[in-house]
């Protein structure tokens, strides 16, 4: 196709042209085209707000045993109170123990009564794994076991 005249009739037909095709739309020169999909797209496609809250990804790293417990829980605390739902990762965490544990079932309690959710990514941690194996916390029958290990609303892995 050449570039037509801003005048040019896709209805009216030259001599040399073939007879047009009642089932193909007109050739439009470019700049109507895409004026006229714009139109079009907002016209089906109007821009809707989203209502899905977006997931925040806490990445803890280092030491996250007692001698860094205060500064895990700040971490988590401004994570709760600025975002709806929190995922933490704890792949690259060094160290742990029970006060890890207890830090972040603490940060659970506290995003749920904010009607707010906190979850782990799975695999977790070769440090916080070993504290909760331990400890006695991935065992069957533990209250919080789900919250230790993927869930089906929850992703698994990174």
């Amino acid at each position: 196709m050449g570039i037509r005249p801003t005048n040019w009739n896709p209805n009216e037909q030259s001599e040399n042209s073939p007879a047009p095709d009642p089932h193909r739309l007109p050739i439009f020169p470019v700049l109507f085209a895409v004026e006229r999909q714009n139109v079009i797209l907002n016209h089906l496609y109007p821009v809707m707000t989203m209502t899905e809250e977006r997931t925040h990804t806490l990445v803890m790293t280092g030491d996250a045993g007692i001698k860094s417990a205060k500064d895990v829980a700040a971490v988590l605390h401004e994570a709760i109170e600025q975002n709806a739902r929190i995922e933490v990762d704890t792949q690259t965490v060094s160290a742990a123990d029970i006060t890890t544990v207890q830090t972040l079932l603490s940060a659970r309690v506290s995003a749920n009564a904010r009607h707010k959710t906190l979850h782990m990514l799975t695999p977790l941690g070769a440090p916080l794994q070993a504290v909760l194996e331990q400890a006695g916390f991935l065992s069957p029958g533990q209250e919080h076991l789900g919250f230790w290990s993927a869930t089906p609303d929850q992703p698994a892995g990174h």
